[in-house]
């Protein structure tokens, strides 16, 4: 038994939020944390409600100035949500003075919408000044 602390970023993001759920029942399968980025809605109210109860980890999500990603597909109250917490930096500088900690809801709006309308696909693989696309 080991504990294991998944990361993903994007379409990964989305594959493994898919697959968790039958990963974790599983024995000998203990995760304590998974992170990911930037990735897009995957399921609809019964997949996220049985997620954010059932799942025996943290999970988080980092989201990025106006990323177009997370925000797809557009939000639906009956189809398509988010699962896990957010945490959505604003443009530019990614540091402490620039972080937003949103609702475990997984549709806070004030995050959900980002710091302004627009859509920047550099804000999609960018985090801390790196690529992110090179990291995960």
């Amino acid at each position: 038994w080991y504990q294991r602390r998944v990361h993903r970023h994007s379409e990964g993001a989305a594959l493994l939020e898919i697959a968790l759920p039958e990963l974790w029942v599983r024995p000998h399968y203990i995760t304590s944390r998974v992170v990911q980025f930037s990735g897009p809605r995957v399921g609809n109210v019964g997949f996220v409600e049985y997620y954010d109860i059932t799942a025996p980890f943290e999970h988080f999500r980092v989201t990025h100035g106006t990323d177009p990603v997370p925000k797809w597909p557009a939000f639906n109250s009956t189809y398509w949500q988010h699962v896990g917490c957010e945490a959505h930096y604003k443009e530019g500088a990614m540091d402490e003075t620039t972080f937003m900690e949103c609702d475990c809801s997984g549709e806070d709006r004030r995050c959900r919408v980002g710091t302004k309308r627009g859509n920047n696909f550099e804000d999609h693989v960018t985090f801390w000044g790196r690529d992110i696309t090179k990291q995960c």
